[in-house]
């Protein structure tokens, strides 16, 4: 406990309450124990363990897609980008912007599961249309993001592999 006096835990130095979310509700077991979190946001913002990366290159300017932008889906946190970077390709003499995302895939709540029907993988969901787009974050900053949605309607295009990572239109 990281506190000033005793008389700050009396006076509401530690709160204990009951989240708000859409998660089923679970009676806690006795002996039960709770992590105490630095501050009110840090309690409700959820971590995920499992992280995947993958790759898209961006046509024309990234001017406010940063290390740490939001990747959304269907406009609900998703991730985050985690690197880009400007390359010049000399056998066509052409510029390249890569960027690196990583999505934490248990964001995303399966229901209607029938025995035997298995889930989508990346590459028929972007067979579907499954499609990556910049879009404004912040009109005042001109922060950009990167968001997810199906476009059924999309020229076809077909997810490919460098050094092991899923590169996505």
């Amino acid at each position: 406990i990281n506190t000033e006096s005793f008389s700050s835990i009396l006076l509401g130095g530690i709160a204990f309450g009951d989240k708000k979310s859409l998660d089923k509700k679970i009676k806690a077991k006795e002996g039960r124990e709770f992590q105490l979190f630095a501050s009110e946001s840090k309690a409700y913002e959820k971590s995920y363990n499992r992280k995947e990366q993958y790759m898209m290159y961006v046509e024309g300017s990234v001017r406010g897609l940063l290390v740490g932008s939001p990747v959304t889906f269907f406009g609900l946190h998703a991730g985050k980008v985690i690197d880009l970077k400007l390359e010049y390709d000399l056998s066509d003499d052409s510029f390249k912007i890569p960027v690196l995302i990583e999505m934490e895939p248990d964001r995303l709540t399966i229901v209607g599961r029938e025995p035997g029907k298995k889930l989508p993988t990346v590459e028929e969901l972007v067979s579907r249309g499954l499609r990556a787009q910049l879009k404004s974050g912040n009109l005042l900053t001109g922060q950009l993001l990167i968001d997810f949605e199906m476009y059924p309607d999309a020229e076809i295009a077909e997810v490919h592999y460098e050094d092991g990572i899923p590169v996505l239109p």
